[in-house]
């Protein structure tokens, strides 16, 4: 299937449907958009992941199941943005520190 490169219309919200909760993933979802349409844009997708999952996690339509899978993912969204937020302080704090230090110089 071809789609335009300015707004394609890709139905996101299907792949919920169609797909049982255990095989849902980031990684799953974007190789099964990308693998029916061109032009797919990275960002697009995870926002369109994220965003059907608070979805299904709020919708009283789907089970149990789906709707506890649906909310695991979203934390471990959030871990993993935590963790990397922490990360990036710490190694700017690296960089801070060790840019001060050699910067300094040795007065006689």
């Amino acid at each position: 299937m071809s789609t335009s490169k300015t707004e394609p219309s890709i139905p996101y919200g299907k792949y919920f449907e169609f797909f049982p909760p255990k095989v849902w993933s980031l990684q799953h979802f974007s190789a099964m958009i990308n693998e029916y349409y061109e032009n797919t844009d990275k960002r697009n997708i995870n926002n369109a992941f994220y965003k059907a999952l608070k979805d299904v996690e709020n919708n009283q339509t789907f089970t149990e199941e789906a709707s506890q899978i649906a909310k695991e993912l979203i934390k471990k969204k959030r871990d993993i943005k935590e963790i990397s937020t922490k990360q990036n302080l710490t190694t700017m704090e690296a960089d801070t520190n060790s840019s001060s230090t050699s910067k300094k110089r040795k007065i006689m």
